[in-house]
């Protein structure tokens, strides 16, 4: 099967990171951008430099850098998808997944068997189900707080 790589993503914002962007975003955060050793997008920006510190940096503060469209887009969680991959909400060293159908399952048991990925192992049902409902919670939390904010942009932009 041929995918479509951007079609199981969750997607807060795809960013920008021509001259002018990136001028602008060393202005805002006050740090030279060479000095990134790595830069992850969870529930905010997490900027780590190449000393170790971290930074983290609220998604709304990084808006001169994403594209405009994305400032419209109100599909957080890639809805119609069949698989939907993303850090929001994941463990450390792991990616959240949101399997929505058969063949998404289908997808991600073979996966699993062929050991391209790994599930978090948990100690308990009760963990897990915490987990899950945390995990939830958060993905239903940002992907309300796109749609606002997408009804918002266009409202703006039509006037």
């Amino acid at each position: 099967m041929k995918c479509n790589h951007e079609q199981y993503q969750t997607c807060i914002e795809n960013f920008s990171f021509n001259d002018l962007a990136r001028e602008r975003l060393e202005k805002k955060l006050d740090l030279d951008l060479a000095d990134i050793r790595k830069l992850n997008i969870k529930d905010d920006f997490i900027i780590t430099l190449s000393n170790g510190i971290t930074i983290h940096v609220p998604l709304e503060e990084v808006d001169i850098v994403a594209r405009p469209a994305c400032l419209t887009c109100s599909d957080f969680a890639n809805e119609y998808a069949d698989v939907s991959v993303g850090g929001l909400g994941s463990l450390e060293g792991y990616t959240t997944t949101m399997v929505r159908t058969d063949k998404g399952m289908d997808i991600y048991r073979n996966a699993l068997q062929q050991g391209y990925i790994e599930e978090v192992d948990y100690r308990n049902i009760d963990e897990r189900k915490i987990s899950k409902t945390k995990m939830l919670a958060k993905i239903i939390a940002f992907s309300n707080r796109k749609k606002l904010r997408a009804e918002m942009k266009l409202r703006k932009v039509r006037g």
